[in-house]
Parts: C-alpha cells; structure tokens; sequence
C-alpha cells in the first residue's frame, strides 16, 4: 500500500468512526429513555376516528382540489 492509500484508508475509518459515534450520541439523547412503550386499542382507535376528512391524493387526470 502506498503512503497516499494508507491516509485515505486512516481518513475513512476516521470518518466511519465519527459517524458511529454522532449515531449512539442522538440515540443516547433522545431515544434511550423511550423505552418499548405499549398500545392500546381504544386509544389508537379513538385517535383514527376523530371526524376529521382525510385527505386522498388526487386521481390521475383529476384536477387538484384547492
């Protein structure tokens, strides 16, 4: 291996790293106290039947509805 290649290759693993690490910092800050959670059906299904329309993407060749 050449100098050139072996400080590409240490830059890489360096960047590698460095990624790995930002990775565990976010989930250290912010998913790490979510624990599994849990769900419960009436909840969810009172969250889905709130009355409000939903909104369908239109169908091809139908103009957009504003």
């Amino acid at each position: 291996m050449e100098v050139q290649d072996r400080h590409l290759a240490r830059e890489i693993l360096a960047l590698v790293v460095l990624k790995i690490l930002a990775l565990v910092a976010l989930w250290w800050f912010f998913v790490r106290d979510e624990g599994p959670g849990s769900v419960d059906a009436p909840a969810t299904a009172g969250h889905f039947a709130t009355g409000r329309p939903v909104m369908l993407p239109a169908q091809p060749g139908e103009p957009h509805a504003q």
